[in-house]
């Protein structure tokens, strides 16, 4: 009886990490594919909310790109758009919120996934698609659903390295790295 309970408590949890990495995977796959670029970078400042030609509002971010993982960009600094923000019309408050529930973070790590805009007001921009942020610890800062199903970065690094099938170093040796120069 004993070792029959231990063998379903061993399948349970074998399923149960299964099926979590297949969700991961799945995701992260649906956000390449909706991606014309993806690529690590920090957002280095906030741009004022907008209402663009479609009439929707958005808020630009200015972002710096430090490792490019798929499609290119004509900058190494390119405007990310989020729909959503906050703008004065006629003396009234006009506020939008993201439909995806994004959430982006000032000066933090992360790897963004991005399509080309069609927003004619800011020029070399992209539309957030998705993002993982990550700590100086590269520990996974939960701001939307991809984010929540990863604890580490480089969980997230590996799973994205294996679907566009390109080498994605670890942050783990820069991490070491970097502690062993503040030693």
């Amino acid at each position: 009886m004993k070792k029959t309970t231990l063998f379903l408590a061993i399948m349970l949890t074998s399923f149960f990490n299964y099926s979590q990495t297949e969700e991961r995977i799945k995701s992260v796959k649906i956000s390449v594919n909706q991606s014309s670029l993806i690529f690590e970078g920090r957002v280095i400042s906030k741009g004022k909310s907008f209402r663009a030609k479609n009439n929707a509002i958005y808020t630009p971010y200015d972002v710096l790109i430090s490792k490019t993982f798929s499609g290119s960009s004509s900058a190494n600094q390119i405007s990310v758009l989020m729909e959503g923000g906050e703008i004065e019309e006629n003396g009234m408050g006009v506020v939008s919120h993201s439909e995806h529930g994004l959430n982006i973070l000032l000066n933090v790590n992360a790897v963004f996934f991005c399509s080309k805009s069609n927003v004619t007001e800011i020029a070399n921009s992209f539309e957030l698609n998705e993002q993982v942020c990550y700590s100086n610890n590269n520990s996974v800062i939960k701001t939307n659903y991809l984010s929540n199903l990863y604890s580490n970065i480089d969980e997230f690094l590996t799973d994205l390295s294996t679907i566009l099938n390109v080498k994605i170093p670890q942050k783990k040796n820069d991490v070491a790295k970097e502690n062993l120069k503040n030693e």
